[in-house]
């Protein structure tokens, strides 16, 4: 290059000509053509691998067959070095032709079905038509598709050996998820006629869309993906059913339904498997259908399955009746999930753990201490100045109070601040005792919040304590005493009892969902069996 821009800029205009390389540099076999590249820049030179994919996927005349060779590092480059079939579910090829890219792909032990197609495109004008080869086919997953920064969801083709056109796909609006998986490589000679016009752009990267040439072989396509999608849909399908039924629930669950009711199950699961989404994802999707089914089953509505596609199939709860029917499907698998937490903290009193893991676990979990507080807020803005205000505290406690308790906790509920003081275990303590400590803390956090511009005096302390108060001697002495505590917003609750009502209010209502049948124990099951 350097010597032809010398060339250029020498005043007599003479023409460049090539110094001649000397016999002994030239090591051909048979006659032909021997092209070197050395020199090359430096981030290509470091990369020989992502060189050798490149280079595979834009020319398909490369390998012994076509007696084209290109080395990189003396090691050619080989059609499998396109690494576009190990990564096939189904495959579509044309011609007899094209029949080796089916054994390309049957190494990787992912194809699962393909199908030979038509290598002839129409040409308007009458019965003649153009031969292509090739294929296009379709990944198990779009993430497949990604390959670094390269992006191999597109159809490519190839003229004379040549990439020609980066990505057909672009010239259709075509819809459905079945595209996001889809790639592909045609091989279109016909474009490409010593005796007609060149149909390549200047650049040499796209054909000309208006040649009649290339606007039959755009029909062509359009008709392949819709002949692809509809293939695609079916086989999807059944792979989807058997891949939920690995799920033992399910496949016990789909041997209860009637043949007609069983297809619209199958349907359904098959617009699950077209969502591009991990595995886990998906077996909860299951989940959710087989819920959802079993509803509109019940309200003999599963014709409203028909109107799901797969772009809208995660939004199945919507097809319930009211928000009340997707809590009752789910309500089981909610109170199980609370009954665990519940056996967590009975284990925890029993194994006298560490005091700041309990106070922790109480804090996460305030529905133990009132099931109506689902969920609670940290004021994280005002937490900095509890926690100093109530470490003073602490430093003007004597010995005997600070020994006497594990830790405080606060949280702020929908408008409602509630203090959590917890007490060892074993320790025994009386009204006057806690009334004169948790007050302490009452003031600090009201003023650590009107420090932050909350005058709110709603305020509630929760004391939880190992040992019944002195003062319970007597139901009714016990009743006094909690009153007196209540008209201070204080509340007393003892381990024991804690586990023992928060037991009582779940276990109950498990029992009866468990009696109701089959839609709690499908929940169940595919729980257990989604985690094997």
């Amino acid at each position: 290059v350097q010597k032809i821009r010398e060339r250029i800029n020498e005043e007599d205009g003479s023409a460049y000509h090539p110094d001649s390389l000397s016999d002994d540099k030239i090591t051909l076999d048979t006659e032909g053509t021997r092209i070197v590249l050395t020199g090359l820049k430096k981030g290509v030179s470091q990369v020989p691998a992502a060189l050798r994919k490149r280079l595979a996927r834009r020319f398909s005349i490369i390998g012994e067959e076509h007696k084209f060779k290109v080395c990189i590092d003396g090691n050619p480059v080989e059609i499998t070095d396109r690494d576009y079939f190990r990564k096939l579910q189904y495959l579509w090829y044309y011609g007899e032709e094209s029949k080796k890219f089916v054994e390309w792909c049957s190494g990787s032990g992912k194809l699962e079905n393909h199908e030979k197609r038509d290598e002839k495109v129409p040409i308007e004008e009458g019965e003649a038509s153009y031969l292509i080869t090739g294929w296009i086919g379709t990944a198990v997953k779009p993430s497949d598709l990604k390959d670094g920064e390269d992006n191999l969801n597109k159809i490519i083709i190839m003229v004379r050996g040549k990439l020609a056109q980066e990505d057909i796909l672009e010239d259709f609006t075509e819809g459905g998820l079945y595209t996001k998986y889809l790639i592909g490589e045609i091989h279109a000679d016909f474009l490409d006629h010593d005796d007609l016009d060149d149909i390549a752009t200047s650049n040499r990267q796209e054909i000309i869309k208006n040649d009649p040439r290339y606007t039959a072989l755009r029909i062509w396509v359009k008709e392949e993906l819709r002949h692809i999608k509809n293939q695609w849909t079916g086989l999807r399908n059944e792979g989807a059913e058997e891949e939920a039924r690995q799920i033992p629930a399910i496949d016990k669950w789909m041997n209860t339904l009637g043949a007609d009711t069983r297809e619209k199950a199958k349907e359904m699961f098959g617009k699950i498997a077209q969502l591009p989404m991990e595995e886990d994802q998906r077996k909860d999707l299951y989940q959710y259908s087989a819920l959802a089914f079993e509803n509109l089953m019940h309200k003999d509505r599963l014709s409203e399955l028909e109107n799901l596609s797969p772009e809208n199939i995660q939004e199945l709860a919507r097809i319930f009746a009211s928000q009340a029917e997707i809590e009752a499907a789910y309500y089981y698998k909610i109170v199980d999930q609370r009954l665990s937490v519940i056996k967590g903290l009975e284990r925890m009193v029993e194994e006298n753990t560490i005091e700041r893991m309990i106070q922790n676990y109480l804090a996460e979990n305030l529905w133990l201490l009132d099931p109506s507080w689902e969920r609670a807020a940290d004021a994280i803005h005002v937490e900095e100045r509890v926690a100093t205000a109530f470490k003073n505290i602490n430093d003007r406690l004597t010995d005997e109070e600070r020994r006497g308790r594990i830790d405080i906790r606060y949280k702020k509920m929908y408008g409602h601040h509630v203090i959590i003081e917890l007490k060892r275990p074993e320790l025994t303590t009386n009204d006057f005792e806690l009334m004169g400590q948790v007050e302490k803390y009452r003031t600090a956090l009201l003023k650590a919040l009107a420090q932050e511009g909350d005058t709110s005096e709603s305020v509630e302390i929760i004391c939880i304590v190992g040992e019944v108060l002195p003062e319970w001697t007597t139901p009714s002495e016990r009743l006094r005493s909690v009153r007196s505590l209540a008209e201070r917003s204080i509340r007393v609750i003892l381990y024991r009892e804690l586990i023992k009502d928060a037991r009582a209010i779940y276990q109950d209502f498990l029992e009866k969902k468990q009696e109701a049948g089959s839609l709690c124990e499908l929940i169940k099951n595919i729980e257990i069996e989604s985690q094997q």
